[in-house]
């Protein structure tokens, strides 16, 4: 048997493993998929895609919480399944974690989870956490969380967080790319002649060239496959722009993705 013939058997088998756990997973209530992810973690991946079908549970939610009360889920995963849960009992807690900062990603789980649970009525309080959290940790989770709400008002607020410094501009840049991009934003940003400001506009469209959104209706497609003719003229100037320092891998992945859009643009017309 060669190499390649074991590398195809041990994916098929990894595939039937897979296959075989979606299935006995599927036959389980709310409240024994969040024991199984506490008692076999590599099964949480599996889990959490099946909570996301069911309804929201406070059994299942009520079960989680003593368990992290226990030491039983680490805060990581404890948030993770209470956002999947969707049930308010389990809000608290989640936010407890988010500001407890523990890492593991636990505060991005945590952030998203707030959302998951709250919907738009946690707006405000992840915007008050993502301004006010002692930790940058989890202010950035907060961050994540607002994302996740997919509103507008959720996205003026992490780039007023991104200006005041309560989050890192890389992180906020990647937020604000994909579905969240705005062109007018980026064409401002572009044309403001304040470095940190044009920064953080070639980083929102290098993040948006990097993740394309590929799930969105076609009216609502991000600026990345036909950006208007005002917003590749601001780019190009600030890359032929000597003064703006830039990662030149960077700035070779804005040429390239302009070109690639002026050949479009001049192949279409």
């Amino acid at each position: 048997m060669t190499l390649a013939d074991r590398v195809v058997d041990w994916s098929s088998l990894n595939r039937f493993m897979r296959d075989l756990t979606l299935h006995s997973l599927a036959g389980m209530d709310a409240l024994d998929l969040v024991k199984a992810a506490v008692s076999e973690r590599a099964s949480f991946k599996f889990v959490a895609r099946e909570l996301e079908k069911r309804p929201p549970s406070k059994a299942a939610a009520e079960e989680i919480i003593d368990a992290y009360r226990r030491g039983d889920a680490p805060p990581w995963l404890a948030a993770l399944l209470l956002g999947r849960c969707r049930d308010k009992v389990g809000y608290t807690t989640v936010r407890e974690i988010l500001l407890s900062a523990p890492r593991q990603l636990a505060e991005s789980y945590a952030g998203v989870a707030l959302a998951e649970i709250g919907g738009d009525q946690a707006l405000d309080d992840l915007k008050q956490l993502m301004f006010d959290a002692p930790d940058r940790k989890s202010r950035e989770g907060a961050a994540f969380g607002l994302r996740a709400l997919s509103s507008s008002k959720a996205a003026s607020a992490i780039f007023e967080a991104v200006l005041a410094g309560k989050i890192r501009w890389e992180t906020g840049a990647w937020i604000l790319s994909g579905k969240f991009a705005d062109e007018n934003l980026l064409l401002k940003l572009l044309q403001s002649g304040d470095k940190y400001r044009v920064r953080i506009a070639t980083e929102i469209v290098c993040c948006s060239i990097l993740n394309p959104t590929k799930d969105l209706p076609e009216e609502m497609a991000p600026f990345v496959n036909r950006p208007s003719i005002e917003l590749v003229r601001a780019l190009g100037q600030v890359l032929s722009d000597s003064q703006m320092t830039m990662a030149p891998n960077k700035r070779t992945r804005l040429r390239d993705w302009l070109n690639r859009v002026s050949c479009e643009e001049s192949s279409g017309s």
